[in-house]
């Protein structure tokens, strides 16, 4: 059974838009590289961690950035954090060129500078989506969709599909099975039928139509497909669903 910390952080993220896994995992994912950078800027297992897979992935480099911006930061943290990964970077192309008898092969110079390892953030979302789910699924299983994350789940937008497919690979009763691909289905249905509308709308004889709830399908078509950024809220995913 669920805790009751886990259960109003699931209920909250199962009351914004988009899938709720989503929305834990980036702002566990949020928070974690704020520490990193009020807390732990100076720590040198993250430096070495840092240096060795050349700082962040591209989402979670760009987080960074934005955290650091959003939180008033004059992007300190990220400088000393990355000063590491330039110098690391510097070091290790300086040895291929420290030679100028050596001939200088593009290949070399692409290992000089490849990634070693996992981002620090990809493998801490990962960890923290693997926990959510199973908290998930242990709960559903133990109180039945009557219980409080069952109903939260119920009344959100559900899991995307990278979500859906991870709860499908972790599910071991086939009554959860069927309860959780039932209402993907079912989102998937809603989903078509605003496209379709969405589509409908932009004929020429349809264009004077205002637009209603299709009028972000289109956003939602690839956040279902493919789950939500990783990166900066787009400028409706803030708030709460209708």
């Amino acid at each position: 059974m669920a805790d009751a910390l886990f259960t109003a952080e699931f209920r909250q993220a199962c009351s914004g838009k988009g899938c709720p896994f989503c929305r834990i995992a980036r702002g566990r994912t949020r928070r974690y590289l704020s520490t990193l950078l009020y807390e732990y800027a100076t720590a040198p297992d993250i430096h070495r961690r840092l240096a060795e897979t050349r700082g962040f992935c591209h989402a979670h480099a760009w987080m960074l950035q934005h955290i650091a911006r959003a939180e008033g930061n004059d992007g300190l943290g990220v400088a000393i954090l990355y000063a590491t990964v330039v110098q690391r970077l510097r070091t290790d192309l300086g040895s291929v060129l420290s030679d100028a008898s050596v001939v200088v092969r593009p290949q070399r110079c692409v290992e000089a500078s490849r990634v070693i390892g996992t981002c620090l953030a990809c493998s801490r979302q990962q960890d923290s989506e693997n926990y959510t789910l199973s908290v998930f699924l242990e709960d559903v299983t133990q109180e039945g969709f009557e219980g409080d994350l069952a109903c939260a789940y119920e009344g959100s937008d559900g899991a995307c599909r990278p979500h859906f497919e991870a709860l499908m690979a972790a599910c071991t009763g086939p009554d959860a099975a069927r309860w959780l691909a039932e209402r993907f289905l079912a989102r998937l249905t809603e989903l078509a039928d605003h496209l379709n509308t969405y589509m409908r709308k932009h004929q020429v004889e349809h264009r004077g139509e205002p637009m209603g709830g299709e009028r972000d399908s289109w956003i939602r078509a690839i956040e279902l497909c493919a789950g939500a950024r990783n990166g900066i809220l787009r400028q409706d995913e803030g708030g709460t669903r209708p």
